[in-house]
């Protein structure tokens, strides 16, 4: 790698950051040092204040490094500052620094939990408890948007089992009493054991860099699911400390000190004193946000709807890739490394940079060149804008420090909104466009950019739309992304990337004869199963990939494939229709959840990044499972941060949206606060994909502004806790018609009587709000009930009613039908919509 690791000193104290608590792990699994070593190392490794032994966790730190230093590269265990500074040292010696190196993880260990050392002594001294037995609590459980926190230990219901991170322990489950403290151990001992093994074979340990990479994934993998302390009280001048894991306390812990180490080293001031200074502008916050995501997705042009599937699924991808790969060139121009990024979703990223002299410079050069590689290729409709904000260590820690940083932060990336160019420098005609036509066609794909390329069926494309077609194509066979450096020649796609990099999508197999000599990223993009994967090395992950249905063959399903799929075969005939239903969907008010959900105590940015990470892990890791294993037919578009776009054969598409929502109240604790809005299109497959997303989002919209924690469907916003009520009505009604006891004609005459219904409550809500413009044949609208009376009578089968059940029978669905208008309104029209298609019969009959 041409610029990692420059300096391997940096890199060492990132290690000795990520590890500084890992004694913690060997604490509670109850596996403590040898005796002697105890009593060896005790007055140098685990001396508190005062002079007295605490901090047991970091005698366990040290031990477990010299216990394991021969699997940690050689590199980062012999580079040095000081005599003091060897990475036993440097990892433990968090608590009581003795040399500089040592004072920059103290600081970055304090700045990251987000309080001063006093109020860790207080907390301390007014536990609850500090066993092995408390695990960590869910920070979702206590977000209120008005004030309703918890006071009491005893009044948090939910914690996270002791376990890797998978698809189901990411829910928190509820507290159960009675739960021995053997157990506890021997969870601990069990998540222990399998770190052991997974750490030990850590692959690329020649190159420090990507050894580190990897290290990071172990860390996320077996320490994101227990608490970063065991402290559990809580009064007016503590706050809970059990709500925040080890991996994200440690990752910000590293974040921290990397900026620090290059502040202090850029200034010559990497001395004690200059260190615990926290009133300096020591730090940047570098936000970057790609504008026209959707301009970028669903661009129309061309024959787009040929490969519609593989473009869409390609688009997508790019988009997490170029975000990857913008953060990437700046760690690269900044001398950064990957812990520097504090997250990077949904074509978003947050950095941590050090404050040095030239830093605005370099990044105002960086969003112009990204920028100019994105103009040159997709002509306007998507940039990326760098907004940066200097901070002081002290932000971190005071109360009301990192609301004011996300403020400001926000407001600066609105503003960047609206000037996404420079016009001094891109404005004026593109007098090259029409040069690069010279001798050469128009993409048949996106109909702009000139055709290079032949793929299937002798379509001349562009090298983009190549690359989009065979990610989109490849993806979903491919178990590593590798990025390489622009040396490499022998790759996937061909286009260089943001004129630097080379990507290659790979397999397993191809892992042993790939040259890693220009590789600079090996990312494991494989989904998660079922099962626990078996043995093998951990490598860097990146929830970038996304389901993608394939039939037998393992060929992508088309958009009409997919249409297909909701009908339905019975006695030799079709039943449904043929359609897609398209859903986009996300958390409601996420900026207040951010900026305000938490009590005044708990607003820290460990706690700020900790939510936007788990709220990624549900939709970016769990959702494309819940596809891979119960909805197979489901085309994630997008997935990731705190969104989705989903794609699939309309009847699945509604199903599954009903399950997100259910398991996403599970994930948050059943909180009232936190919810999710959709947006749901029923559609022919042959309409263009800018439509659907179109369509998607403005039903999506619609749901928000009616009050949230819905969705809109068949154009009616539904709470969501009326769809299973409604399902209970569809059913019932279903049954009476496929009986033949009500007629089809009867459908369409209640579908009448729900349009009557939604007209009077319109009528009846502008009367109310005194500004009503009905006319006077809108009141017959008023006569549903008895209209409804009317068209039952009239249309109930009574050939098939036993003589003596008739009028019993007729009772019986009128006071069905009539509870149901009363109680959901023009929302019985999604039950009735459903019975038509269901039961519609397709055009013709097929073996």
């Amino acid at each position: 790698m041409d610029h990692f690791p420059s300096d391997p000193l940096h890199l060492k104290v990132i290690l000795a950051s990520l590890l500084h608590d890992i004694g913690k792990l060997y604490e509670r699994a109850r596996k403590l040092p040898p005796e002697g070593y105890i009593k060896q190392n005790r007055d140098f490794n685990q001396l508190g204040h005062e002079g007295k032994h605490c901090y047991s966790h970091a005698l366990s730190t040290a031990y477990f490094i010299e216990n394991f230093g021969k699997f940690i590269p050689q590199e980062l265990r012999d580079t040095t500052y000081s005599s003091e500074d060897g990475l036993v040292n440097l990892a433990s010696l968090h608590h009581e620094p003795s040399s500089e190196l040592h004072s920059i993880i103290y600081e970055a260990n304090l700045l990251s939990k987000g309080y001063e050392i006093g109020t860790l002594e207080e907390i301390k001294s007014s536990s609850e408890s500090t066993t092995v037995e408390q695990r960590l609590f869910s920070l979702f459980e206590d977000i209120s948007s008005c004030k309703n926190w918890r006071k009491k230990f005893d009044e948090y219901e939910y914690v996270y089992e002791i376990a890797p991170i998978s698809p189901e322990s990411i829910f928190p489950v509820k507290r159960k009493p009675g739960i021995t403290t053997q157990y506890f151990t021997n969870a601990y001992t069990d998540l222990l054991r399998k770190f052991e093994e997974a750490f030990k074979n850590l692959p690329h340990r020649e190159n420090p860099y990507l050894w580190l990479t990897h290290l990071n994934c172990l860390l996320m993998k077996y320490l994101s699911l227990i608490p970063m302390a065991t402290v559990s009280a809580i009064n007016e001048k503590s706050f809970l400390l059990s709500d925040v894991s080890l991996y994200d306390h440690g990752y910000l812990t590293a974040s921290i000190a990397s900026a620090l180490y290059v502040f202090h080293k850029g200034t010559n001031t990497l001395q004690k004193e200059k260190i615990s200074d926290r009133e300096l502008e020591k730090f940047l916050l570098i936000e970057g946000n790609f504008y026209g995501i959707q301009s970028f997705i669903f661009s129309a042009g061309g024959a787009t709807n040929k490969f519609a599937a593989k473009l869409l699924r390609g688009r997508s991808f790019m988009i997490s890739l170029l975000s990857e790969l913008t953060a990437e060139l700046i760690l690269e121009e900044l001398g950064l490394t990957f812990v520097s990024v504090l997250y990077n979703t949904a074509g978003k990223f947050l950095i941590l940079a050090p404050n040095l002299q030239g830093m605005e410079k370099k990044l105002k050069d960086i969003e112009c060149e990204v920028n100019d590689w994105l103009y040159h290729r997709f002509y306007g409709e998507t940039s990326i804008g760098i907004v940066y904000l200097k901070a002081k260590p002290k932000d971190f820690i005071t109360k009301e420090g990192y609301k004011e940083l996300y403020k400001k932060l926000g407001e600066l990336a609105e503003e960047k909104k609206y000037q996404k160019f420079d016009l001094y420098y891109f404005g004026g005609a593109p007098c090259d466009y029409f040069k690069s036509f010279s001798g050469a066609g128009v993409c048949e794909l996106c109909g702009k950019r000139p055709s290079q390329e032949k793929i299937e069926e002798d379509v001349e494309v562009c090298v983009i739309c190549k690359d989009q077609v065979s990610v989109g194509k490849h993806i979903v066979k491919s178990d590593f992304l590798g990025i390489f450096s622009s040396k490499e020649n022998n790759t996937t796609l061909k286009e260089l990337y943001l004129n630097r990099y080379k990507i290659s999508l790979l397999n397993r197999e191809d892992l042993p004869k790939t040259s890693f000599s220009n590789l600079l990223y090996l990312w494991d993009i494989r989904l998660p199963t079922k099962q626990e994967a078996p043995a093998e090395p951990c490598y860097a992950l990146k929830f970038i990939n996304a389901y993608v249905p394939r039939d037998e063959s393992g060929n992508l399903l088309t958009f009409e494939d997919l249409a297909e799929k909701a009908l339905r075969k019975k006695d030799g005939k079709f039943f449904g229709i043929k359609a897609l239903g398209v859903v986009k969907s996300d958390v409601d008010d996420l900026g207040l959840i951010l900026s305000e959900g938490l009590s005044l105590e708990k607003r820290t940015f460990l706690r700020y990044l900790s939510i936007s990470r788990y709220l990624n892990l549900f939709f970016a890791y769990y959702l494309p499972f819940l596809c891979a294993q119960r909805f197979q037919n489901i085309y994630n578009v997008f997935s990731g941060g705190d969104d989705l776009f989903v794609i699939g054969p309309w009847d699945e598409v509604y199903e599954f949206i009903k399950e997100i929502n259910k398991c996403f109240k599970r994930f948050v604790c059943d909180n009232p606060y936190i919810s999710l809005s959709a947006g749901y299109l029923l559609t022919k497959p042959i309409l263009p994909v800018p439509e659907l997303a179109e369509r998607s989002e403005r039903y999506l919209k619609k749901a928000k502004s009616e009050g949230k924690n819905r969705i809109t469907i068949f154009g009616i916003g539904v709470p969501w806790e009326i769809l299973e009520e409604l399902e209970k009505f569809r059913i019932e009604i279903q049954q009476f018609y496929e009986k033949e006891l009500i007629a089809r004609a009867h459908l369409y005459r209640l579908n009448e009587i729900t349009e009557m219904v939604l007209k009077c409550a319109q009528i009846l809500k502008e009367i109310e709000e005194g500004k009503s413009t009905y006319k006077i044949q809108d009141l017959r609208t008023f006569m549903w009930p008895s209209l409804l009376y009317y068209f039952t009578i009239r249309n109930v089968n009574k050939v098939k009613i036993e003589q003596e059940d008739k009028h019993k029978f007729i009772e019986q669905i009128l006071v069905t039908l009539k509870k149901a208008f009363d109680e959901y309104k023009g929302a019985v029209r999604v039950p009735l919509w459903q019975i038509i298609y269901y039961t519609r019969r397709f055009g013709y009959e097929r073996d």
